[in-house]
């Protein structure tokens, strides 16, 4: 199993979840949003989340940092996602990077 059909597999076994999370509207999205990140983010680069934005042709940074942190919670996957300022700290940039993904 790659690292893409394990996170297939657990969109089906884990329920998103959240306040404002309503699966007949929320689920797909989300779920299809997480692996678009993902088959980004793991081949172990660092990015902006206006970059991933981009490449994922997801218009929400926010949304892309919401599926970094999920790629980081054991129920989908644990996976170590690491960040480092970018550029001049005082612009506040951040780029991220999965460390050592498991599977390319």
């Amino acid at each position: 199993m790659n690292q893409l059909d394990l996170v297939e597999e657990i969109n089906r076994r884990v329920h998103l979840d959240g306040i404002t999370y309503s699966p007949e509207f929320d689920y797909e999205r989300l779920g299809a949003q997480l692996k678009r990140v993902f088959s980004v983010i793991r081949d172990g680069h660092w990015y902006t989340l206006r970059e991933l934005s981009h490449i994922t042709g997801d218009a929400s940074e926010a949304a892309i940092s919401a599926r970094l942190r999920d790629l980081r919670k054991p129920k989908f996957g644990g996976f170590q996602i690491d960040r480092r300022r970018r550029g001049d700290p005082k612009l506040g940039i951040w780029e991220y990077q999965m460390k050592n993904p498991r599977w390319k």
